[in-house]
């Protein structure tokens, strides 16, 4: 395929989402290429492949790629505050770029994609994690052909790790807190607001 993949995200969780999708598009051998924007390059160097590439942030290596006809798709993950990905979506739809954009959260579905002050940006695919954000989607008033359901894939590796877990880690945190097997185990999962919005009101984005 002579025509790659550019993708780009904003907030951490935009990020944390975007990494599997990048890992399986390197395992298909597609070319990818990312900008090293926000959250995202602190991740990157997890994803060892000869067909991942990092470009600056910035425009003009956006525009050198159009220009040379290299960029087949544009995907990149709506963000709550961070506009860069969506503006650089705008600009590639005028160049005749088809775009794809991830929705690691089922909330602020328009909001997201309205947050550089312009009218809502319809991407050509719009990405959900469930059944349930695709009705709320439609209710939003998002074209039902444009969403595609897909799960979440930051979640891609829980059979795994689950697995990993129960075989590995469990006995070890039961004897070292001398617990009896009968007790409940309970997780406890936040969504990492301070890494996104910063600890204190000092953050810009807090």
């Amino acid at each position: 395929m002579d025509r790659g993949v550019l993708a780009a995200s904003g907030d951490v969780g935009g990020a944390r989402s975007l990494i599997p999708v990048l890992e399986e598009l390197c395992k298909e051998k597609l070319m990818v290429q990312v900008i090293a924007h926000g959250y995202i390059s602190k991740y990157l160097q997890q994803i060892k492949s000869d067909f991942l590439a990092v470009i600056p942030d910035g425009i003009d290596a956006v525009d050198k790629l159009i220009k040379n006809e290299k960029l087949g798709v544009y995907l990149f993950t709506a963000s709550v505050k961070d506009i860069y990905a969506l503006s650089l979506a705008r600009r590639v739809r005028e160049r005749g770029v088809p775009v794809i954009c991830l929705l690691d959260s089922p909330v602020r579905y328009k909001e997201r994609l309205e947050i550089d002050g312009l009218p809502t940006f319809y991407p050509d695919i719009y990405t959900l994690p469930s059944d349930d954000a695709l009705l709320e989607a439609l209710q939003y008033g998002f074209p039902e052909n444009i969403l595609r359901v897909t799960g979440h894939p930051a979640f891609s590796s829980l059979e795994e790790e689950w697995i990993s877990w129960s075989e590995n880690k469990r006995e070890l945190i039961i004897r070292d807190n001398n617990w009896i097997d009968s007790r409940k185990l309970l997780l406890f999962v936040s969504e990492p607001v301070e890494m996104d919005q910063g600890g204190t009101d000092s953050s810009e984005l807090f």
